[in-house]
């Protein structure tokens, strides 16, 4: 029976340990969800911030785009009288190839911010789901 109750004893302080092991565990994952949640919380008000640049440039794409319409429009006047003056329609032409390389490459970066706006958004969506998971 001695022996039996030293066994018991053993089964006890292993478990015993154990729980312990659990407990730690669990305050270590407890700490990462915390971790996460604020990097979950910083990166959703970084996407914020981007999701309003990346309006404001759109914004001014707009505007730019306008600014190429009208300088089309003066183009097509100033071609009607070219005869008379070359050299301003040379530079009127060039002024809007540089205009409209500008806008072409803003909209180029507004897309890939606003790829990168909804990949964070998936990625903080993930770690929320796999903290919710965790608790």
């Amino acid at each position: 029976m001695s022996q039996v109750c030293a066994v018991i004893y053993q089964v006890y302080a292993i478990m015993s340990q154990l729980c312990a092991v659990m407990f730690q565990v669990y305050a270590i994952i407890s700490q990462l969800c915390a971790v996460t949640s604020q990097v979950y919380a910083i990166m959703s008000q970084l996407c914020a911030v981007m999701s309003q640049v990346c309006a404001v440039m759109y914004q001014m794409c707009a505007v730019m785009f306008q600014v190429c319409a009208v300088m089309s429009q003066v183009c097509a006047v100033m071609s009607q009288v070219y005869a008379i003056m070359p050299q301003l329609c040379a530079v009127m032409f060039q002024v809007y190839a540089i205009i409209s390389q500008r806008c072409a490459v803003m909209s180029q970066v507004c897309a890939v911010m606003y790829q990168m706006c909804a990949f964070m958004y998936q990625v903080c969506a993930g770690m929320s789901q796999v903290c919710s998971n965790m608790s």
